[in-house]
């Protein structure tokens, strides 16, 4: 059964993901590069730690002679980076707390590969390898085939970490559990073992159209009206958290959102529900919120409602749109036509 027939198990892995996303557990992903003499990364490794080998390249072969030196060169391996002889090898590393958790889930993520989607991973990684190898002859590579490591290296690809740009890079720091997600996501819109081709603006640079404030239980129908407003207004038009997560991972995260929230977005879209008045990220994007309110800017801020909850600095007399029979689609032309509504005014 291909991936496209896993859609239940597909929404279940992206549930668990997404809600230790949410719970920002210390935790890093670690892309370490070796080579017979030399390793991008040494020293202590936080505690506690996992490693896995994900995939090794040897190199090109094409002369008999080549084959035989390869034959040789497996029978006497007894280095701890694999094949004697390979150009370099690649391992995730794992630290922090809740290492188990996230083997078990990327364990079961893993096995929802058919043979033949597993197939095109590993020759999505080959074509990133070998593209900067300009020997003559047959690439030569090995891929582990534990499932953890088959959905790291799906994750890898999917971000574009495994490209051969990034080999001279002594580390990546990633949140495996946010990077899952994102593949997760990738996999429910595309149906396919593929990699989104998208390039990445500095977030600080972009004056967004829409930004969307919301709690992680409603992201589901939050992705569906971005992914929506994205196909009216352009790729880099929304800022929603998961397109721009590896500039989202630094110090004073609070300051760079409320940056993005209250100067470099038109029209602030708050997803109001019992849980965005419990969540402390929502707190500091709604004191962005609020700040615009108290300088009258009223027109940059539109609010979905999913209850009636209690939510403090809202007051009866703010509009709002009922999201309580309203589909994903019909939310999301309610942004656009905002949004045209504004630059209309504007012009």
């Amino acid at each position: 059964m291909t991936i496209r027939n896993k859609k239940k198990e597909l929404e279940r892995l992206r549930k668990a993901f997404e809600e230790e996303a949410d719970r920002y557990h210390d935790i890093n992903l670690s892309i370490i590069y070796a080579t017979q003499d030399w390793i991008s990364r040494e020293g202590q490794f936080g505690q506690p730690n996992h490693g896995i080998q994900l995939w090794q390249y040897y190199g090109k072969i094409e002369t008999e002679e080549s084959i035989k030196q390869l034959v040789e060169n497996i029978k006497t391996s007894e280095n701890k980076y694999g094949v004697r002889g390979s150009k370099y090898s690649a391992f995730a590393m794992l630290e922090g707390e809740k290492i188990d958790l996230f083997l078990r889930i990327s364990r079961r993520a893993g096995k929802l590969f058919s043979d033949k989607e597993l197939k095109l991973i590993e020759r999505n990684v080959d074509l990133e390898l070998i593209e900067n190898d300009k020997d003559e002859g047959k690439p030569v590579s090995v891929k582990n085939d534990n499932s953890i490591a088959m959905w790291l290296n799906y994750v890898l690809y999917n971000t574009s970490v495994s490209h051969p740009k990034r080999f001279a890079e002594t580390v990546v720091n990633l949140d495996p559990f946010l990077e899952s997600l994102h593949a997760i996501e990738q996999l429910l819109e595309n149906k396919t073992i593929s990699r989104g081709k998208r390039i990445i603006s500095n977030i600080e640079d972009i004056q967004f159209k829409v930004a969307v404030s919301f709690p992680g239980e409603k992201r589901e129908f939050v992705s569906e009206v971005v992914e929506l407003v994205k196909t009216e207004l352009g790729q880099d038009s929304v800022f929603y958290d998961i397109d721009y997560q590896s500039q989202l991972a630094r110090p004073n995260l609070d300051i760079l959102l409320q940056k993005v929230y209250r100067d470099n977005s038109d029209i602030i879209v708050v997803f109001l529900c019992e849980e965005y008045d419990e969540k402390e990220w929502c707190g500091i994007e709604w004191r962005a919120i609020r700040d615009i309110i108290k300088s009258r800017s009223d027109e940059k801020v539109m609010f979905m409602r999913f209850d009636n909850a209690d939510i403090k600095g809202l007051f009866s007399i703010d509009g709002y749109v009922s999201l309580v029979d309203t589909t994903p689609e019909v939310a999301g032309r309610y942004i656009v036509e905002r949004i045209q509504a504004n630059e209309a005014k504007i012009s």
